[in-house]
């Protein structure tokens, strides 16, 4: 163990040249200094975080979870150790001695981190008991708190945390290359993509790359509309054994409508269908995805200052779509989707909502049981963008989002 607290200390003394009064010591130095003396002795296994106390007041408490944001990212890069276990410990929660609403927001903060932080974890505080000042813990409080500290880290340690092998640039021949996505089929990995000048642009063209190995990529396919900027591809296998590649068109003028839904089928990746128009005119299907041998996918209203709603629908062969539930969802301005079916008849939807109409567009969580036309809803609380959802063995679900909850990312 390598003790390195400064009692008392708020969290702004935890940067590079920072200074504490009280202990009058450098805390962020020490720490370094006093590490780098011991790692010849061993291997840096993780942090011990108990702090927050002295930042639970009007003016720091706001910026407090950045703050520790940014300290265990300069920690692990300070040792190279990106995965650096780090446990954050509840502050003192006893019941005869009430939580500000300050201190409940370094609470929050705590826990939201170790949720998405990669290899971090919360130790709760509850029933343990303080040694009459109500602020520090007796002493079987302290090898109480100690025990849930290792708990947690072992935890840490057996989890099959993913890890970061590679990043590859796989293409960059065009002037924007965006909204991907990916699927393997007869042995090859297949990326689709949009490319264009700009994130929007007249000339949007969606391009097809093909690898054996997902190192070496070469493009098997790029298809144009000169009527539209094509958007947003997305690929699958369906059950016929041909890739299904999907998009919208941004219609150029003198159209009369704004969006048309579009499906391109082939067999080897490289010849492809002409451009099937699917669903009704200005209603964007997104991402469509195939439950045995039915597709179903959401679309949302886009030519309308007034309604904004999502619309599911179903289809047997990718071409033919009809609506199986008109108003899957009103509220807000829902848009973006994901689906996912389970084995047991399970139907789960991650959706996109933008605000509209005084609604703060928080994203929503979506679950019914086949046929699917009767939908329960949860509100996330976050706004969040471009969704993709898989479920792993065992019905575990796992879900990519841009987030949006003060710094926009991945």
């Amino acid at each position: 163990m390598i003790p390195c607290a400064h009692g008392g200390s708020p969290i702004k003394s935890w940067s590079p040249g920072g200074f504490h009064d009280q202990t009058q010591g450098h805390p962020y130095d020490d720490m370094l200094l006093r590490v780098r003396q011991a790692l010849p002795a061993g291997t840096l296994k993780g942090v011990l975080w108990h702090q927050g106390e002295s930042d639970a007041n009007e003016k720091d408490a706001p910026q407090y979870e950045s703050k520790l944001a940014v300290l265990i990212d300069r920690i692990r890069t300070e040792f190279a150790s990106p995965e650096l276990p780090f446990v954050i410990g509840q502050l003192g929660n006893f019941p005869d001695s009430p939580w500000s609403a300050e201190r409940l927001r370094i609470d929050a903060a705590h826990q939201r981190l170790a949720k998405s932080v990669l290899a971090c974890a919360f130790v709760p505080s509850l029933g343990l008991n303080h040694r009459g000042d109500k602020v520090h813990f007796d002493s079987a409080s302290y090898r109480e708190f100690g025990h849930r500290y290792f708990s947690a880290y072992q935890q840490l340690n057996s989890r099959n945390v993913p890890r970061l092998l590679s990043v590859q640039r796989i293409w960059d021949k065009s002037t924007h290359n965006a909204f991907t996505d990916l699927v393997r089929f007869k042995d090859e990995w297949f990326c689709v993509f949009r490319e264009g000048d700009a994130h929007v642009s007249d000339n949007g063209a969606l391009r097809v790359l093909r690898s054996r190995d997902g190192i070496e990529w070469s493009s098997a396919a790029v298809l144009t509309d000169a009527s539209a900027d094509l958007r947003d591809a997305k690929i699958s296998v369906a059950p016929d054994n041909r890739l299904m590649l999907s998009g919208a068109g941004a219609m150029k003028p003198p159209a009369d409508f704004k969006h048309q839904s579009l499906t391109w089928l082939s067999t080897d990746g490289v010849q492809w269908s002409p451009a099937q128009p699917v669903g009704e005119r200005d209603m964007w299907i997104w991402r469509s995805v195939w439950n045995r041998n039915t597709l179903y996918g959401i679309g949302y209203r886009t030519n309308s200052t007034t309604e904004r709603y999502a619309r599911l629908y179903k289809s047997t062969d990718g071409i033919n779509f009809e609506t199986l539930v008109d108003k899957l969802f009103e509220a807000g301005y829902p848009n973006e989707s994901a689906i996912v079916f389970l084995e047991n008849g399970v139907g789960y939807c991650l959706l996109r909502r933008d605000p509209f109409g005084g609604d703060a567009g928080t994203g929503q969580f979506g679950t019914a049981l086949s046929p699917f036309t009767h939908w329960q809803w949860k509100d996330l609380g976050v706004r969040v963008g471009g969704p993709q959802m898989i479920a792993l063995p065992g019905g575990k679900l796992v879900a990519a989002v841009r987030l949006y909850d003060g710094h926009t990312r991945t």
